[in-house]
């Protein structure tokens, strides 16, 4: 278990900003997925009730 450890530790530090711009494109992603999943429900909500 220690070497995994290790060795995952020793590859973030050497991919330095690769890993950083990983996480924030990830994180930008999900961010855009809830956002298009809220307006989609709203757009549903305000449609059916007008009906």
């Amino acid at each position: 278990m220690t070497l995994g450890v290790k060795l995952a530790y020793k590859n973030l530090v050497n991919a330095g900003l690769r890993t950083w711009l990983n996480v924030g494109i990830l994180s930008f992603v999900f961010i855009l997925i809830f956002f298009t999943k809220d307006l989609l429900k709203a757009g549903m909500r305000m449609l059916f009730d007008k009906v």
